[in-house]
């Protein structure tokens, strides 16, 4: 059952939309959105006391927010990335430019976008680093900075549901 960060209002349009993506995704189990209205901060824990964070890249800038990776296929521009406390750019980490442009127009079929993104990530050479990550996430905070304005459905939250089903290949001595 998710836990309610804030005041404990949420808006029930807000929440239905959440409870409906765990229930198809199952295994957003530790999956921290936040948006742009702090009441309003579903957050919903798993089994472990680790932190992914998953933030547009304009949302306030948390102490416990950990190293701010910007994980959109492009790049930033450097006075936008101190302004925005970016700390890494993985650009790399991010789905193909036209793959992202595709879900920018399609928003609606954001599950054919992450089994398409997950689908690269899992052939790509970045597969042993996106796993140092997931052994990372049960020993200290990080946020997955994104540009979407749809706090559920975007690159950052793709990417944390990938690193999150490879927590389970985490060996004990790196959890």
């Amino acid at each position: 059952m998710p836990n309610v960060a804030g005041s404990g209002f949420v808006k029930p349009s807000t929440m239905a939309q959440f409870v409906r993506g765990a229930n198809e995704e199952g295994f957003r189990r530790n999956l921290v959105i936040v948006q742009k209205n702090p009441p309003m901060i579903p957050a919903y824990y798993g089994w472990r006391n680790d932190m992914i964070k998953v933030k547009n890249v304009f949302d306030r800038v948390e102490t416990d927010d950990g190293a701010r990776l910007w994980v959109e296929p492009c790049g930033l521009t450097t006075d936008l990335r101190e302004w925005c406390e970016v700390d890494h750019i993985l650009c790399h980490l991010g789905p193909l430019p036209k793959l992202a442009e595709w879900l920018d127009d399609h928003p609606e079929g954001y599950e054919e976008f992450r089994a398409a993104y997950h689908d690269g990530l899992a052939k790509s050479s970045f597969l042993p680093l996106l796993q140092q990550l997931a052994c990372a996430a049960s020993r200290e905070n990080f946020t997955l900075l994104h540009l979407s304005e749809d706090p559920c459905r975007n690159i950052g939250v793709a990417l944390h549901e990938f690193i999150s089903e490879l927590q389970a290949y985490c060996p004990p001595d790196m959890a």
